[in-house]
């Protein structure tokens, strides 16, 4: 299994608040049988810097891969970013080209506020795929818009983007209108990536074989190892994504 929404890097964001916390997800995950994790640490407004704050990231992982494999677990970290789209993010093509990307690819995690309104979404989305960059969609169930209008999604794959649905999502962590928006979404396989979207050890941690054990019983083992270890592999390597 690979996850590729993961806060695990300690004390650059909302997720893991140090080395031993990270650490500890580090070890759960491996424990439950994943093998790589895509760092993604929140990445918002855009600016000068933006490429020097995202090589600051892929220092801090290179830094826990090292504490990881000291202790000899089988896990490999890989740096990415959960990119938040507003004009400022989608301006930092205007500075020097540059996005945050995931292990080196042309795909990027991004995420909207949460009542973002779905023109704006669109517009955003459109800049990005215009530049090259293939928009994977994080939590697009926790989006207001998509709970009051589902199909919306569809614009979002028309154009080319993926979806990546939450873990947390089905065990109504969000609340129900993305627990219903969730269940949708599989139920019309429509989403490309499962993930924990981890941020500690307790209430929303690395574990994901319980919640791929209980979906794969509703839609199947062969979707269930496309979301969670066929995609992300070839996400990994920049390779086209496949659909159910």
């Amino acid at each position: 299994m690979i996850d590729i929404h993961c806060h695990i890097i300690p004390g650059v964001d909302d997720g893991s608040d140090s080395s031993d916390t990270s650490l500890m997800m580090a070890a759960m995950a491996a424990d439950d049988g994943v093998d790589a994790i895509i760092a993604t640490p929140h990445f918002m407004h855009g600016g000068e810097d933006s490429e020097d704050r995202f090589n600051n990231l892929k220092s801090h992982a290179a830094a826990l891969q090292n504490m990881i494999s000291t202790r000899g677990m089988p896990l490999k970290i890989y740096c990415g970013s959960e990119v938040l789209l507003t004009p400022d993010t989608v301006n930092m093509f205007s500075y020097n080209g540059f996005f945050p990307r995931m292990n080196g690819t042309d795909y990027s995690l991004v995420e909207f506020f949460f009542d973002s309104e779905p023109d704006i979404m669109k517009s955003h989305l459109k800049v990005l795929i215009e530049n090259g960059v293939v928009p994977v969609i994080a939590h697009p169930e926790r989006y207001t818009s998509v709970a009051k209008k589902k199909k919306i999604v569809f614009d979002w794959l028309d154009m080319g983007c993926f979806l990546q649905v939450n873990k947390g999502s089905f065990q109504g962590q969000f609340g129900r209108p993305a627990q219903k928006t969730a269940v949708w979404l599989m139920e019309n396989r429509l989403p490309s990536f499962l993930a924990t979207d981890a941020h500690n050890i307790a209430e929303r941690s690395t574990r994901l074989s319980g919640i791929i054990n209980h979906l794969s019983e509703l839609y199947g083992d062969d979707y269930l190892s496309l979301l969670t270890d066929e995609n992300p592999k070839r996400l990994l390597k920049g390779e086209p994504i496949l659909k159910f």
